[in-house]
C-alpha cells in the first residue's frame, strides 16, 4: 500500500508541478516539492525535508543554498551540507539535507534557503529560439500603437503600463511598479524578475521604453521595442536561468532617459551585479532601399571599414545595429554570435562607441543604454538606427504599416538567444522556504515587541513592551533590501507607535527595531 501511494504521489507531482512548456517535451524538468525546515537553536543545525521527482528516472544534482538577503544572492557557505545533496540523487519522498551553521548563523535573522534539481539535460536553444512568432509581435503592437505621453494621451499610456505589467504577471515573473516623481507625474518602471539558480545575485536585464512624444503613435519609437520585449518575457519565462533575468518596460525616456536614469540610481540592489544589458531602441524599420541608411557626422573617420561596407551595400537599411561602449565589447560579440548561430540570414552591424562617446559620438547614448554605460555597466543598444533610416522618426507616420515585422522577429530571436547563451539555461527546477534565527544573543534588543494587523494593509501598528530605552530606529527594507521607511520612537516601558504604509507596494517587507548597538527584525506582509 505504501509503494502504492509513493507512486500516486510522484504522478501527481510531475503533472501538477511541471511548467505547462515541459509536459510535452522529450525529457521533462525534475520537480522539488514539499520543501519543509526545520532549525534547532541550540545546536543551529538546519534540517531541509524536500520531495523530489524525475519522469525520465535520472539521477539528478541537488544543489543547497542559502540566503541572508531574502533571496537577492545565496552566498553563505553550505559546503558542509550532508544528504541528500550533490550529484548522483535519485527521486522519492523525504529526502533530507542537514546543515550545521553553527559558524555562520552567530545573531538573530532572517534567511531563505533553496534548493535546485538539475538534471544536466542539453537543451534545444534553437528550438527556443524558434518560438518567437512575428505574429505575436504584431498583435502586440497593435494595442501599444498610439501616443503615449503623460500629458497628451495619459489614458493610453497607463493602459500599456498596465498591459506589461499584466503580462509579466501572467508570466509568473515577481513584478513591481518602482515610482520616481517628474514634475506633477509619478513616472513608472515596470519590472518582471524571473530569478537565477545557482547565481541569482547575477543579473541580466532586457529592456525597452514604452512613451512616446507628444505627436506620435510611436509605432517603431518605441512600441516595436516593447512589442519584442513582451515576446522575449513570454518565450523565456518557462526556462531556468542559472543567472537572474529582469524584463523592463522604461517610462520618460522621451523626457531625457529618467525612467532608466532613477532604475540606476535607485533601485538596483548593492547584493546585486548587473552583467548586462540589452536596450531595445526602435527595432522594426527594414529596407532594401539603396541610400536609406545615414550615420551621423564624422562616422566615416571612426569606423572606415563599417563605411566601406555600407558603400558596397549602397547604403541600404537592411541591418540591426548593435552598439556598446569600451566596457561592453563582450556583450557585443555575444549578441553578434547569437545571431550568427541562431538567425543566420539577420545581418548585424556591431559599433564599439569610443571611450569618448559623449563628445565623439553623442548619438550613440540616445537610450537607456546610456545609463549603464555612466555607471559601468555592460550595455547594448539593439536599433534600427532612428531617424538616421525611418523617415517617420517622432512624425504621426510612425504606423505599424511602415514596419517589418519578419525583421523585427529575427532581431528578437537573436535577443533570446543571446540571453540564453549568457545567463545559462539548465533544465532544473527550484523550491524555496524561509526560516529565522531568534536567540538570546547579546545583540538582539531587549525589548518586547508586537505588530498588528498580519498582514497588514495601510497601517501597522508596533506594541513595545519593558522598553527601558529613551530613542529606537525603526526601519523597513524591501525584498531587495532598499530602506523604504524609517522613522524614530521613543517608546515608555509600555508604548505604541503607527506606522503608515501608503507608500508601500504589495509583498514582504523586514521591520528592523535598533537602538544603534543592538537590534531584532521581524517579517511583514502588505497586502
Amino acid at each position: 500500500m505504501r509503494q502504492l501511494t509513493i507512486c500516486f504521489f510522484l504522478l501527481f507531482t510531475c503533472f501538477f508541478l511541471l511548467p505547462s512548456n515541459t509536459l510535452f517535451a522529450q525529457n521533462q524538468v525534475p520537480v522539488v516539492s514539499n520543501l519543509s525546515l526545520d532549525f534547532d537553536e541550540s545546536t543551529k543545525i538546519l534540517t531541509a525535508t524536500y520531495n523530489l521527482f524525475d519522469a525520465e528516472s535520472e539521477s539528478m544534482d541537488i544543489h543547497f543554498l542559502v540566503s541572508d538577503d531574502g533571496g537577492i544572492s545565496y552566498l553563505l557557505n553550505t559546503s558542509n551540507a550532508i544528504g541528500d545533496v550533490g550529484a548522483g540523487i535519485l527521486s522519492g519522498i523525504d529526502k533530507n539535507i542537514s546543515w550545521d551553521a553553527s559558524t555562520l548563523l552567530t545573531g538573530n535573522g532572517d534567511y531563505r534557503v533553496k534548493i535546485i534539481a538539475d538534471d544536466l539535460f542539453e537543451i534545444n536553444i534553437q528550438e527556443i529560439v524558434d518560438q518567437v512568432d512575428s505574429n505575436r509581435i504584431l498583435a502586440n503592437l497593435e494595442f501599444i500603437e498610439g501616443i503615449r505621453h503623460r500629458n497628451v494621451n495619459a489614458g493610453h499610456l497607463e493602459a500599456v503600463k498596465d498591459t506589461i505589467e499584466q503580462r509579466f504577471v501572467d508570466a509568473s515573473l515577481e513584478t513591481v511598479r518602482e515610482d520616481f516623481l517628474f514634475a506633477n507625474y509619478t513616472g513608472q518602471n515596470i519590472v518582471g524578475r524571473l530569478e537565477g539558480t545557482n547565481h541569482s545575485d547575477t543579473t541580466y536585464i532586457i529592456d525597452g521604453h514604452f512613451d512616446s512624444v507628444a505627436t506620435s503613435p510611436g509605432a517603431d519609437d518605441n512600441g516595436s521595442a516593447i512589442a519584442g520585449l513582451l515576446e522575449v518575457a513570454r518565450v523565456l519565462a518557462p526556462y531556468r536561468f542559472n543567472k537572474t533575468l529582469r524584463f523592463i518596460g522604461f517610462d520618460l525616456e522621451e523626457e531625457g532617459l529618467l525612467g532608466s536614469l532613477n532604475y540606476t540610481a535607485e533601485d538596483i540592489s548593492v547584493s546585486e551585479t548587473i552583467k548586462g544589458v540589452f536596450n531595445l531602441e526602435m527595432i522594426g524599420y527594414y529596407t532594401e532601399e539603396p541610400n536609406s541608411q545615414s550615420f551621423p557626422t564624422g562616422f566615416e573617420i571612426l569606423y572606415p571599414d563599417v563605411q566601406a561596407e555600407l558603400i558596397a551595400d549602397e547604403f541600404r537599411g537592411n541591418f540591426i545595429t548593435n552598439i556598446g561602449d569600451q566596457n561592453s565589447i563582450a556583450l557585443m560579440t555575444a549578441y553578434e554570435a547569437a545571431a550568427a548561430n541562431y538567425v543566420p540570414d539577420l545581418k548585424v552591424i556591431s559599433l564599439a562607441a569610443p571611450e569618448s562617446w559623449i563628445v565623439l559620438t553623442p548619438d550613440f547614448g540616445r537610450s537607456d543604454h546610456a545609463p549603464f554605460w555612466l555607471t559601468d555597466i555592460p550595455a547594448l543598444m539593439i536599433t534600427d538606427g532612428s531617424e538616421f533610416r525611418n523617415p517617420y522618426y517622432h512624425t504621426a507616420n510612425d504606423v505599424l504599416e511602415t514596419l517589418d515585422f519578419t525583421f523585427m522577429s529575427k532581431v528578437v530571436k537573436a535577443v533570446v538567444g543571446a540571453v540564453i547563451d549568457e545567463a545559462g539555461i539548465q533544465h532544473s527546477s527550484f523550491e524555496i522556504a524561509d526560516f529565522s534565527v531568534l536567540t538570546s544573543d547579546k545583540k538582539t534588543l531587549a525589548c518586547g515587541l508586537s505588530i498588528s494587523p498580519v498582514p497588514t494593509d495601510n497601517e501597522l501598528n508596533l506594541y513595545f513592551e519593558n522598553c527601558a530605552f529613551a530613542k529606537l530606529d525603526v526601519q523597513i527594507f524591501d525584498s531587495l533590501g532598499k530602506l523604504v521607511l524609517t522613522k524614530n520612537a521613543s517608546p515608555s516601558s509600555s508604548a505604541s507607535l503607527k506606522l503608515n504604509l501608503d507608500q508601500l507596494e504589495s509583498g514582504l517587507f523586514l521591520l528592523r527595531i535598533s537602538n544603534g548597538e543592538q537590534s531584532l527584525s521581524r517579517k511583514i506582509v502588505k497586502r
